[in-house]
């Protein structure tokens, strides 16, 4: 799990800026519409998950074509915002389904398109979920230089426009942190985290938070 909450369903930037006004209404529409489509479709299979995993594995892969497809109807035109967050939730659906490779590559393709645009506020949620595989995958140092430039450009947002994606990055900083015995630290960024999900109301996050901050005895 890269954190609690549903962050990718919100876009860092309001259509008209990150859509640009080069690509046709109908098509952008289109292109949303098949995205919104999809990730309800992911939501919903996650909340009531089938009974058979070949049917599971199916849906996966019905969501991922639409993603696919959605990603690509957005290529060639002036839509880096909604294409990373296609891309974002590609990515998620990748890892859903165990395909690392595939996610990070996904990753690194919102990572690139959202460089592109030199637009902070589309860099750090790919950056972020990067930082996350590296760390999953025992990367730890690789982890840490993502997280930390994820982390500068989330602090030099001075209205705070993404404050679940900072909970979200202070958790596997938090983990880390445990990871390498600097209990100090991850006390310090559980409790940071803490104060952002509670005032979010995002309760999974609140519990994840106050168990670890217990079994460090904070």
């Amino acid at each position: 799990r890269w954190g609690p909450g549903d962050e990718s369903s919100r876009s860092e930037t309001p259509a008209s800026a990150s859509c640009g006004v080069t690509m046709p209404g109908s098509l952008l529409d289109d292109a949303r519409a098949l995205m919104e489509t999809a990730w309800q479709t992911r939501r919903y299979t996650l909340m009531s998950p089938p009974a058979e995993a070949s049917e599971m594995k199916a849906v996966l892969h019905e969501v991922h074509a639409q993603l696919d497809g959605a990603a690509g109807m957005c290529r060639g035109f002036d839509a880096p915002g909604l294409l990373v967050q296609i891309l974002v939730r590609r990515a998620h659906v990748e890892k859903d389904a165990g395909w690392a490779d595939q996610a990070r590559a996904s990753l690194e393709d919102a990572l690139t398109t959202a460089r592109s645009a030199n637009n902070p506020g589309l860099v750090r949620t790919p950056l972020r979920h990067i930082g996350n595989l590296h760390r999953e995958a025992g990367r730890n140092e690789k982890a840490r230089l993502c997280h930390t430039e994820a982390m500068a450009l989330y602090k030099a947002d001075d209205h705070n426009t993404d404050p679940l994606g900072l909970a979200n990055l202070l958790r596997p900083i938090a983990l880390l942190h445990e990871a390498e015995g600097a209990n100090d630290e991850a006390i310090g960024c559980w409790q940071e985290a803490q104060a952002i999900y509670r005032a979010l109301e995002v309760r999974v996050g609140v519990d994840e938070c106050a168990e670890h901050l217990n079994a460090l005895g904070a």
